[in-house]
């Protein structure tokens, strides 16, 4: 089963950044391992990092272990279970209203080939047979 948390970013988190809205988030981790159950796949780092490139138009915020966003950093970095990768640098999170925008924009990025019935690989054979 995929769990993809819909994290509560609260006042109390913002550390006093200006004009904070409270908002819910899930990361991109989380996106990826949903990602990978819809499509039956396992991503490899090349493919991770081009899911990545692809969520950004959809408006991530960067979480540092720093600065204004270390108090959620924390909070993120303490969930046993979905585990975060531990993160060197920051984590991206988006909007959770967004969850659907950014499923259907990696997922336009595969072409789905249906596996074949044996009737449809006679008809390729016979065609190409033929021509």
């Amino acid at each position: 089963m995929t769990t993809v948390s819909c994290i509560y970013w609260h006042p109390d988190l913002s550390n006093g950044m200006k004009d904070f809205t409270p908002r819910y988030v899930f990361t991109s981790v989380e996106i990826i391992r949903l990602l990978e159950q819809i499509v039956i796949a396992s991503f490899d780092t090349k493919e991770k990092n081009r899911v990545r490139r692809n969520l950004e138009n959809c408006g991530p915020v960067c979480i540092r272990k720093d600065g204004d966003t270390k108090l959620l950093s924390n909070v993120i970095l303490s969930y046993k279970h979905p585990k975060v990768v531990n993160i060197s640098k920051e984590i991206k999170v988006f909007q959770w209203s967004q969850l659907n925008k950014c499923v259907k924009k990696v997922i336009s990025m595969y072409n789905v080939n249906p596996p074949q019935s044996e009737d449809d690989n006679d008809a390729q054979q016979g065609e190409n047979v033929n021509a």
